[in-house]
C-alpha cells in the first residue's frame, strides 16, 4: 500500500465519522492546516508519526501485517502478538481522549448556567 493509498483511506475514515478537520486538529493537536496539506494526497513530507495520530483519534491504527492472509498464517501472527503498535501516539491519543472529556465537561457547565 504506498502513501497516497494510506491519506485515502485515512480521509475516507474521517469522512464517514463526519469529522471536520478542524475537529480532528483540537482532538489530535496537529494544525488543520497540516491536515488540509496532508488530505490533498501530496505524499511528499507525510509524517508517518503525524498519519499516525490522525487515525488514533479516530478509532484507527496502523500495523505491519504479513502478506500471506491465509487463516493459519493470520492466526499465527494475532497468536504470536506480532502486531506492531506505535504505543507513544496510542498514550497520546489517551491524554487528548482525557483532555477534550475535560473541557466537554465545561462546556456542558457553562451550557447550563447560561439556559438558567
Amino acid at each position: 500500500m504506498n502513501t497516497v493509498t494510506l491519506i485515502s483511506k485515512y480521509k475516507e475514515i474521517r469522512k464517514k465519522k463526519n469529522i471536520t478537520q478542524r475537529s480532528l486538529a483540537v482532538l489530535s493537536n496537529i494544525p488543520q492546516p497540516a491536515i488540509a496539506r496532508l488530505e490533498t494526497n501530496s505524499p511528499k513530507g507525510v509524517h508517518i508519526d503525524t498519519l499516525n495520530a490522525l487515525l488514533t483519534c479516530l478509532g484507527y491504527t496502523l500495523e505491519i501485517v504479513p502478506i500471506d492472509r491465509t487463516e493459519s498464517s493470520y492466526s499465527t501472527f494475532i497468536r504470536e502478538g506480532a502486531k506492531i503498535l506505535d504505543h507513544k501516539s496510542l498514550e497520546r491519543a489517551e491524554r487528548r481522549k482525557k483532555n477534550n472529556e475535560t473541557l466537554r465537561k465545561e462546556a456542558e457547565k457553562v451550557f447550563r448556567g447560561a439556559n438558567l
